[in-house]
């Protein structure tokens, strides 16, 4: 990371630097970790833009740890998003971040499992082996 004059980060050697520091730093105004925020909103807005062209939805859902730190960057995301689109499209999602923070993506699965009528989700039945455990993706850290 490329370090501002004075920057709040300064100290730390780049190598322990984590998005949460930067993150900090950013809120209490240093323009070097404000920059890698709205830099990383704008990038992150070109790949939304991209999903959004090609399915449409009404609504796009920032979910995860970034929630953390939507304050720093959705602003610029949404911006990118809106540029790179479709017009039509673009114009008419809504991008926001979950409120349900790290745990959106267990309770996405657990509502789409509800919602696939499988008679065993309601009665409590096991579909799977004993010995099997489920595989999770994008568990937020603690």
């Amino acid at each position: 990371m490329t370090r501002g004059v004075g920057g709040l980060l300064e100290e730390i050697p780049a190598e322990k630097i984590t998005a949460y520091e930067v993150a900090e730093a950013a809120r209490r105004g240093d323009l070097v970790s404000i920059e890698v925020y709205l830099e990383a909103g704008r990038l992150l807005g070109y790949c939304v833009a991209n999903l959004v062209s090609l399915f449409d939805p009404e609504i796009v859902v920032i979910g995860g740890g970034l929630v953390k730190a939507s304050d720093l960057f959705l602003d610029a995301l949404r911006k990118a998003m809106k540029e790179r689109a479709q017009p039509i499209a673009g114009k008419q999602v809504r991008v926001v971040a979950s409120q349900l923070g790290g745990e959106a993506n267990l309770l996405g699965v657990a509502w789409a499992a509800r919602k696939s009528g499988d008679p065993r989700i309601e009665s409590g039945e096991r579909g799977w082996r004993r010995s099997a455990q489920p595989l999770l993706f994008g568990r937020s850290r603690r």
